[in-house]
C-alpha cells in the first residue's frame, strides 16, 4: 500500500513538474503568443458584429487630454506702431479632453484592409486647466488672415494695381499683423474675421468669377486653428487589419487618399504608410521598436522611442515610449517652414557664423536640398532663414 502511494505521489510530482516546465517555457514563449496573434486583429463576425478587441478599436474606451499652450504677445502697440520686438508670455494649459469613435467602417480586400472615418469630440475642462485659464480668455496672437494676404501678394500677384487694392482692402477691413482672439474661438469654435467673411461671401465669389478669378482665394471656410472641427471626422483612413500579420495591426496606408504628405520635402518624413494613430499598437512590443505615429491634427507623423518601464496600468507593467528630441524641430522637419519670400536674414550670425559665401552656380548645386538643416551653410544655399514657422491646417473635412 505504501509502495502504491509512493508511486502515485511520484507520478503526481512528475506531472506537476512537467506542467510547470510547460507553463514556464513553451506556453509563454510560443503557445500564448500564437493564441494572441490568432485573435488580436481587426475583424468582424458574419453578422457584422465586432469581437471585444475590435469593438474597443472602434469605440476607444479612453479619454485623451489635449493641453494647449499659447505665447501671448504682451506689447502689441509697440510692435505694430514702433516696430518693437514682440514680448511673449506662455499661458496655459487650456485642457480639452477628447473622445472618439470610428464610423463608416468598411472591410476591404478579403478583410486585409479596413476603411473608416474617425469622429472626434473635445470638451473644455476648467478643472484640468491652469488656475488662471478661462473659456472666455482673450489672447493676442499673430493674425493668420493678414499673413494670408501677404502670402498671396508675394506668391500670386504680379500686378502693382492688384497689390495696391489688397493693401487698401486690409486697411478698410482693419486687418493687422496682430489680433486679439478668444481662446475657444482660435481653437475649435472659430471666430469672426472680416477678410474671411468677405472672401466667403456670394458677392466676392460672383465678382471674382466675373473678373476671371484674377486672385486665387484661399479655401478657408472659418477662422481658427481647428475651426468647426469639433464633433466631426478628420478624414478617411485606410489601415491594415493585421489578419495576415498581427505586426501590421492598425497600420495606416492612406489618409484622405494620400500615402505621402506633399508639404514635406523628405520622402521618409512625408511617407505616412505603416504608421499607427496612437490608439492601437501591435502586441509584444519590444524596447528596440520605433513606433511611428501619424497625428492628423499636426498633419505629420512622429517617431516614438523606448524610454523605460516607469509605471503600471491597472497593476500591469507598462513600457514608456516618448518623442525623440528633434521631433518638433522645424529646422529638421521642413513641412512647417515659412519660405521667407521677403528674403530677409533675420539672424545674420546664425547658422553660418557670418562667414557664409553664396555661390548658387557651383558644381552640383542642382542636387542640394537647401531646405534641409545640414545644407543651410552649403555654398549652393543662401544661408538665410525665416523667423516664423507656420502650421498649415486643412479645414476641408466633413
Amino acid at each position: 500500500m505504501r509502495r502504491c502511494t509512493a508511486i502515485l505521489l511520484l507520478i503526481i510530482l512528475v506531472v506537476i513538474f512537467l506542467l510547470g516546465i510547460f507553463l514556464l517555457i513553451p506556453f509563454p514563449l510560443a503557445i500564448y503568443p500564437a493564441i494572441v496573434r490568432s485573435q488580436v486583429y481587426i475583424q468582424h463576425a458574419e453578422d457584422g458584429s465586432f469581437p471585444k478587441a475590435t469593438f474597443y478599436w472602434s469605440r476607444l474606451p479612453a479619454v485623451q487630454h489635449f493641453n494647449f499652450y499659447f505665447f501671448n504677445i504682451t506689447n502689441p502697440d509697440e510692435v505694430l506702431y514702433n516696430g518693437a520686438v514682440p514680448k511673449f508670455v506662455e499661458v496655459g494649459p487650456y485642457s480639452w479632453p477628447e473622445t472618439e469613435f470610428k464610423d463608416f467602417i468598411e472591410f476591404r480586400e478579403d478583410d486585409t484592409y479596413v476603411h473608416y472615418q474617425n469622429n472626434k469630440t473635445w470638451v473644455w475642462d476648467p478643472s484640468s486647466s491652469c488656475d488662471s485659464c478661462g473659456y472666455n480668455d482673450t489672447l493676442m496672437l499673430p493674425n493668420p488672415a493678414f499673413a494670408s494676404v501677404i502670402y498671396m501678394s508675394k506668391t500670386n500677384l504680379t500686378s502693382p494695381v492688384m497689390k495696391f487694392l489688397l493693401n487698401g482692402l486690409c486697411l478698410l477691413l482693419g486687418e493687422q499683423p496682430l489680433r486679439a482672439v478668444p481662446m475657444a474661438g482660435v481653437l475649435f469654435t472659430s471666430y469672426d474675421d472680416p477678410f474671411i467673411s468677405l472672401i466667403n461671401s456670394n458677392f466676392t465669389k460672383t465678382l471674382m468669377s466675373f473678373m476671371g478669378n484674377p486672385i486665387p482665394l484661399p479655401p478657408v471656410p472659418a477662422m481658427g486653428y481647428f475651426p468647426n472641427y469639433n464633433q466631426t471626422n478628420d478624414g478617411d483612413f485606410l489601415v491594415k487589419t493585421g489578419i495576415d500579420n498581427v505586426d501590421n495591426l492598425a497600420l495606416i496606408q492612406k489618409w484622405c487618399g494620400m500615402e505621402k504628405l506633399p508639404w514635406f520635402s523628405s520622402t521618409d518624413t512625408a511617407d505616412i504608410r505603416n504608421s499607427g494613430d496612437g490608439s492601437f499598437q501591435k502586441p509584444f512590443i519590444k524596447s528596440t521598436d520605433r513606433l511611428r505615429q501619424f497625428q492628423s491634427l499636426a498633419c505629420r507623423k512622429f517617431e516614438l522611442v523606448y524610454s523605460g518601464n516607469s509605471r503600471t496600468v491597472n497593476g500591469i507593467p507598462a513600457m514608456d515610449f516618448v518623442l525623440e528630441e528633434n521631433e518638433y524641430n522645424s529646422l529638421v522637419y521642413d513641412g512647417y517652414r515659412y519660405p521667407n519670400f521677403e528674403n530677409q536674414d533675420y539672424f545674420p550670425s546664425w547658422p553660418c557664423n557670418g562667414s557664409h559665401k553664396y555661390n548658387p552656380n557651383s558644381p552640383g548645386c542642382s542636387g542640394i536640398n537647401c531646405a534641409r538643416q545640414e545644407n543651410f551653410c552649403d555654398p549652393c544655399c543662401n544661408g538665410r532663414l525665416a523667423i516664423f514657422f507656420i502650421f498649415i491646417i486643412s479645414n476641408n473635412f466633413s
